[in-house]
Order: C-alpha cells, then sequence, then structure tokens
C-alpha cells in the first residue's frame, strides 16, 4: 500500500477511508441523505438571501441538527451553495 493512502486510512477520518481507493465510494452518504444535503444547501441560500419562510427556516433547522457533517463534507456544501450563486 503507498505512504500516502496508508496515512490517509490510519491517520484519516472513516470519511477519508471511505473514500480513498480501498473502498472507491465517491460519497460516504446514502442516495437520500445526498438529497437532503442538497435540500439544505437550498435551504442555506434562501436564509443567507433572507427569502426564507418559516417554515423553511424550521426544515433548515432540523436538517442541519440531523445531517452533521465532517470539515470536508462542510466544505463541499458550502463550494456547492457558491457554485450555484455564479
Amino acid at each position: 500500500m503507498p505512504e500516502d493512502l496508508y496515512r490517509r486510512v490510519v491517520y484519516g477520518s472513516a470519511d477519508d477511508a471511505a473514500l480513498s481507493e480501498l473502498f472507491g465510494l465517491e460519497t460516504p452518504f446514502s442516495s437520500r441523505a445526498e438529497q437532503q444535503r442538497q435540500r439544505l444547501v437550498k435551504l442555506e441560500r434562501k436564509i443567507y438571501d433572507g427569502t426564507a419562510s418559516s417554515q423553511e427556516k424550521a426544515e433548515y433547522k432540523e436538517l442541519s441538527r440531523l445531517l452533521t457533517s465532517s470539515l470536508q463534507t462542510r466544505v463541499a456544501e458550502v463550494a456547492a451553495r457558491l457554485e450555484e450563486d455564479r
């Protein structure tokens, strides 16, 4: 096993290991979780724009509690939101 892969699996997070070439996964989440994460990004965008309804704010809070994220995943979510802004 290459040294960089070994370090990633042994010293990284569970997400790092799951997303390594050892497992070949593109995401550590189920398709439903991915859909909910996409919804979270859309709701977050509306909240920052000031256009979210009270129901959307409540949904955002619930999804935020449900979908805990590693730092790497959170960066990807924010990047997706920024990409939508372009």
